[in-house]
C-alpha cells in the first residue's frame, strides 16, 4: 500500500486522455500507483453567483488537475514508462 511517507508524484496532467494512457500502462507494468484531483476554479466553487464566467465561456478541461504518485523503490521506473506521454 502506497502511504504519505513512501510515495512521489511521477505525473501531472490537466487532461483525461493523458491520465487514462498514464493509468493504463502504470497497471500493464504491474506498477502501484495512486492518484487525485483538484479542482482549481474555487470561486465558481464558492460562490457560483458572483461575476464569475459562465460554464460555456470556459474550457473546463484546464479546471482539473490529476496528480499521479507511485512508490519511492518504483519511482525511476515509472518516470521511464510515462516519458512519453
Amino acid at each position: 500500500m502506497i502511504m504519505i511517507w513512501n510515495q512521489r508524484q511521477v505525473f501531472t496532467c490537466s487532461s483525461w486522455d493523458k491520465l487514462y494512457r498514464a493509468r493504463e500502462i502504470l497497471a500493464e507494468n504491474n506498477v502501484e500507483y495512486t492518484y487525485k484531483a483538484v479542482h482549481h476554479d474555487i470561486h465558481r466553487i464558492l460562490n457560483p453567483e458572483k461575476g464569475n464566467k459562465s460554464i460555456f465561456d470556459e474550457n473546463l478541461e484546464y479546471d482539473l488537475t490529476f496528480y499521479i504518485y507511485v512508490r519511492d523503490t518504483n519511482y525511476e521506473q515509472a518516470c521511464f514508462l510515462l516519458k512519453n506521454i
